[in-house]
């Protein structure tokens, strides 16, 4: 698992400081999308607040960079930043020209802002919903996968009829593999033969194989074929290669 990069340390004073200095130098109507409208900049918040925060946040930086360039992850750092700078100068900019030409008071654009997001973070749970549901209905009738799960449940007959209905340039390595089985399995040494030649003219390993898994297939198809057995359960090998569901 990748390390959390240490830039968001310092990126996190660097962002409560660039608030700070917003108030500060902005005008009122830059924060009434946020329900309230500040009196103008103090300096001594700025100074005692927004000071120490870029203080904190550049100290850090410089420790977390010295101390592992690596982890520091300078491409994150530029990213964030300037996320972190558009996403202010958006709901400021946004804040200030709603203020401008609505007239509305800060309590109704804050308002009209949280409906607005309420509705926005619906209606992406929704179309995430329905475009997770279609992938899984989608993989589930996938032909590689369908086969997958009849061949681990020992029905050959039925790996036979979708894998012979799908057209060559359908069939991929782990469909070949699974057929290869079927045919073993039901007693159709030959064709199970022929493929296996197909399989072993594999040039190079396959997509979401590795070398090892793709010789374990290989093996597999020729222990059955060589063994001539018609219909046995399924084993913990020939599971883990005919399971291997991908699109």
């Amino acid at each position: 698992m990748k390390s959390l990069p240490t830039c968001l340390f310092c990126l996190t004073f660097y962002f409560v400081a660039l608030i700070v200095l917003a108030i500060h130098f902005l005008p009122a109507d830059a924060f009434a999308i946020f329900g309230v409208i500040p009196e103008a900049g103090d300096l001594r918040i700025t100074i005692f607040l927004g000071t120490p925060c870029l203080l904190i946040g550049a100290t850090l930086h410089v420790i977390c960079y010295r101390w592992s360039p690596e982890r520091f992850d300078v491409a994150s750092f530029r990213f964030v930043s300037i996320g972190m700078v558009l996403l202010l100068a958006g709901m400021f900019a946004l804040s200030w020209v709603l203020s401008r030409t609505t007239n509305l008071d800060p309590a109704m654009l804050s308002g009209l802002l949280e409906r607005s997001l309420r509705y926005f973070l619906v209606g992406a749970v929704l179309i995430a919903g329905i475009f997770i549901l279609s992938i899984y209905l989608w993989l589930k009738r996938y032909p590689a996968n369908r086969i997958a799960r009849r061949i681990s449940r020992g029905d050959y007959v039925g790996t036979l009829e979708i894998g012979e209905s799908m057209r060559e340039e359908q069939r991929d390595f782990t469909t070949k593999v699974n057929l290869a089985l079927a045919y073993a399995y039901s007693g159709q040494v030959d064709r199970s033969r022929q493929l296996l030649e197909v399989l072993e003219s594999t040039d190079e390993v396959p997509k979401h194989y590795t070398e090892e898994t793709f010789k374990q297939a290989i093996v597999l198809v020729r222990t059955v074929i060589g063994t001539n057995v018609v219909a046995m359960g399924p084993s913990p090998l020939r599971s883990e290669i005919s399971e291997f569901n991908h699109p």
